[in-house]
């Protein structure tokens, strides 16, 4: 099982590729975010991870589509930003703690 810095890690490195931010975005939260737990992260950080949660799974499935691209498709390009700077932040601060 794969610890929330190990998660975190490989969401950023799906995040650096190529391709659409959206599609990257869904990518990471879809394989990797929506699995970090709380463990080890300060109140900050776990209302970021929150936020991230709910934003990308706040609309319904529809088609062929799940709730998370669905999600994604509603968010503004300053809204996938954010959500991806949280994912940076979140992970950065597990990062520093590995370090310690």
């Amino acid at each position: 099982m794969a610890s929330n810095y190990e998660r975190m890690k490989q969401a950023i490195l799906i995040l650096d590729e190529a391709g659409s931010m959206r599609e990257r975005l869904a990518s990471a939260f879809r394989t990797e975010v929506q699995y970090v737990d709380a463990k080890g992260l300060d109140k900050e950080m776990v209302y970021e991870l929150e936020n991230i949660n709910d934003q990308l799974t706040k609309v319904e499935a529809e088609g062929d589509k799940d709730t998370i691209d669905m999600s994604v498709e509603t968010l503004l390009d300053s809204e996938a930003q954010d959500l991806i700077n949280q994912m940076r932040n979140i992970y950065d601060y597990l990062a520093k703690k590995q370090k310690q």
